[in-house]
């Protein structure tokens, strides 16, 4: 019974013993003094940066791209690589500039006053334009409402006659003519004009 009571008194004195060790505090959600604030010098400069020059390296000349290839193509072809050759001293390539119209093409134009628009079907109608100084021959052409090239035939003359099994009623037509040079190459912009049965 002795060793009963001196064990329950041990036991006791254990737990007061761990009672009896000094509470930590807890850390609180809200500081308790305000904030001190220090301030950070700004860095002092002597000299503003000296800018770096920006170089690239550009493209030559002759370079033009290439398109890109399709899935199929990249598939089917081995990836190489090569080393460009070097650019060998070339001649200049001149740039590329419009043709310039032929001075004698300002006076080639449809002669309306003399042209045929409405004529009577089964007639032959008759078309004029302005001649072209050193035209060797013209191009004339009909032409049916869609565009569709229905006629094409030469003449050294600055008018021509259509055949009148070539028109049907109630259709329209057109006409177009250009002129060509000794080399049948042609001159100017064609000119033309509707022509429409009744």
């Amino acid at each position: 019974m002795i060793l009963r009571r001196f064990g329950i008194g041990m036991v006791l004195a254990l737990m007061l013993a761990s009672c009896a060790q000094p509470q930590q505090a807890l850390p609180t959600l809200m500081p308790s003094a305000t904030p001190v604030l220090t301030a950070t010098p700004a860095p002092v400069q002597t000299q503003p940066p000296t800018p770096v020059p920006l170089s690239r390296p550009t493209l030559p000349p002759t370079w033009t791209p290439s398109p890109e290839p399709t899935l199929e193509q990249a598939n089917a072809q081995p990836l190489m690589t090569s080393t460009p050759e070097p650019v060998v001293n070339q001649p200049p390539v001149a740039p590329v500039t419009a043709l310039p119209t032929l001075e004698v093409c300002g006076v080639f134009t449809v002669d309306r006053e003399r042209s045929a628009v409405l004529f009577p079907l089964g007639s032959a109608p008759q078309v004029f334009w302005r001649a072209v100084t050193g035209a060797s021959r013209y191009r004339i052409r009909l032409i049916d409402a869609n565009g569709t090239e229905l006629f094409v035939d030469y003449t050294v003359e600055p008018n021509y006659t259509f055949r009148a099994d070539l028109f049907q009623k109630d259709t329209r037509y057109g006409w177009t003519v250009y002129p060509e040079d000794q080399l049948n190459q042609q001159m100017c912009f064609d000119r033309g004009q509707e022509i429409i049965p009744q």
